[in-house]
């Protein structure tokens, strides 16, 4: 198969056979959705009446009611912290040799967003968290990069889909693999980046998307949930 370099966001990836997407995201289609995701939260005003407001508020979640596991797969929570430019959480797991790791952001939804259609919004932060991700491993020396089975995938306990990809440097084999997927269980973003050894990337991807799975189901149990339970407890 051969390998596709990610000069530019307009290039595809490579899809090896891991799991099956019920479709691609091509990066223009990614970079459409985005802009119309941006543009969706805006009231027009009717031509007879006065201006609408041009943005609906963001939503208020009290974010320290969520919790996560404490492993993910092999990997050991710990620790957290406040999210960096806005309300949310970034939950940090580690390996036992701590040459692994994995990242777990829990941020809400901006206003408005739960009224669009779910593959919009997920396509839409996912081409955001996407150009972030390719831009911060260019800078730790990836080179290009490649990437597979990238798409959007059914999930159990949501109608919002799950997007993912695996990313690895095709200038040097033996650099760690970045898996990379988003999810929303309502009224929070779910991100995981993970870490994993270039030989188990295939593995190492299935098991998270199933840790991933669980959490959807998981932290869709809100604060008016069972007394004294929190969002993520399981």
């Amino acid at each position: 198969m051969p390998v596709v370099r990610l000069d530019t966001m307009n290039q595809p990836f490579v899809r090896p056979a891991l799991i099956r997407p019920r479709r691609l995201l091509p990066a223009a289609v990614v970079l459409v959705l985005t802009a119309l995701i941006l543009g969706g939260c805006q009231s027009a005003a009717p031509d007879d009446g006065p201006p609408l407001p041009v943005k609906v508020p963001d939503p208020v979640v009290d974010m320290q009611a969520y919790q996560l596991p404490g492993a993910l797969g092999d990997l050991s929570l710990v620790g957290d912290a406040q999210r960096e430019g806005g309300p949310g959480r970034l939950f940090f797991y580690q390996s036992p040799s701590s040459a692994y790791q994995a990242r777990v952001t829990l941020y809400p939804l901006a206003g408005g967003w739960d009224t669009l259609p779910p593959d919009r919004v997920v396509a839409g932060q996912y081409g955001i968290i996407r150009q972030q991700l390719l831009a911060r491993l260019g800078r730790r020396g990836y080179g290009a990069i490649t990437g597979s089975d990238e798409g959007l995938y059914d999930t159990e306990h949501s109608d919002y889909p799950i997007a993912a990809v695996i990313l690895r440097s095709a200038d040097d084999p033996q650099k760690p693999v970045h898996i990379v997927m988003l999810a929303v269980a309502l009224p929070v973003f779910i991100r995981v980046e993970r870490e994993v050894p270039p030989d188990q990337a295939a593995e190492l991807a299935a098991e998270t998307r199933d840790w991933l799975e669980a959490r959807i189901e998981a932290l869709s149990v809100t604060a008016s949930g069972p007394a004294g339970q929190q969002p993520g407890e399981q």
